[in-house]
């Protein structure tokens, strides 16, 4: 899997981030600021047209957007006019959303079903650290881990995180009842994508990539992994978070060097 043409999409030295791609691949939606005194919206980069347009228009700010299981929606954290941030749902035109999870202190999550979400919960700052949580629309939660990094994919029945220990990060899977460390994450590396059973990740201006390793469709294990681009040529030195489309034909990184 190689990416042969390199596109700075935006041209903003505005803040950006959370590439996430549509079903389809067709577009790439992500997190948008001008400016520190005004709001984050949602913006979308058709990448057919290479157009990109506005989707949320609120007082409030959203990250992280995702397409919903249902598909016929975009679900975001928001950060509530009391600094509370939930889980809440746009329809695709933008407009009338609703609050989905009535759960505060959402920090990143990845839907599982149209029921449940896997989600970082934030840490208190007093005793209660970050911590991994499957959470669901009926109010319930169950936690999976303390201390855990912003990446996490949902891989069939199960799930994989980072989790931060003493000796650094660490990539991990879980059924959600056991956890099985995988391997240490190259660099300080916390945002990861999937591609069918692959995992890639990226450190200064490196690509990297693994492959899980499955017994009937479970992760068992993962391969070492090996660099399979460098950026740097074209003046990206410095990764941050990492997106791969579902038909594996287009990436999305996001670095702070225009």
């Amino acid at each position: 899997m190689m990416f042969e043409k390199i596109e700075n999409i935006t041209h903003s030295n505005g803040y950006e981030n959370q590439p996430s791609f549509s079903p389809g691949g067709k577009i790439l939606y992500f997190t948008s600021q001008s400016d520190t005194t005004s709001g984050s919206d949602i913006y979308a980069y058709d990448l057919q047209t290479k157009q990109i347009k506005q989707v949320t228009f609120s007082a409030t700010s959203e990250y992280s957007p995702i397409i919903t299981p249902s598909g016929n929606a975009i679900s975001v954290v928001m950060v509530e006019k009391d600094n509370s941030q939930r889980i809440w749902e746009f329809p695709l035109s933008g407009n009338s959303p609703k609050r989905v999870f009535q759960r505060d202190s959402i920090g990143y999550y990845a839907w599982m079903n149209e029921r449940s979400v896997l989600a970082f919960i934030l840490s208190d700052g007093k005793t209660v650290p970050e911590r991994l949580s499957v959470i669901s629309k009926d109010g319930t939660e169950k936690k999976v881990a303390d201390s855990i990094g912003r990446g996490m994919k949902i891989f069939g029945n199960s799930a994989l995180f980072v989790k931060k220990t003493f000796f650094g990060k660490y990539l991990y899977s879980t059924d959600y009842s056991v956890i099985k460390a995988l391997t240490k994450t190259p660099g300080n590396s916390e945002d990861f994508a999937l591609y069918k059973n692959h995992v890639f990740m990226a450190d200064g201006g490196l690509i990297y990539a693994a492959k899980l390793r499955l017994n009937k469709h479970q992760i068992v294990g993962l391969d070492p992994f090996v660099t399979v681009m460098d950026l740097a040529p074209y003046g990206i030195f410095k990764i941050t978070r990492i997106a791969v489309s579902a038909n594996g034909k287009k990436m999305a990184v996001v670095t702070d060097v225009q």
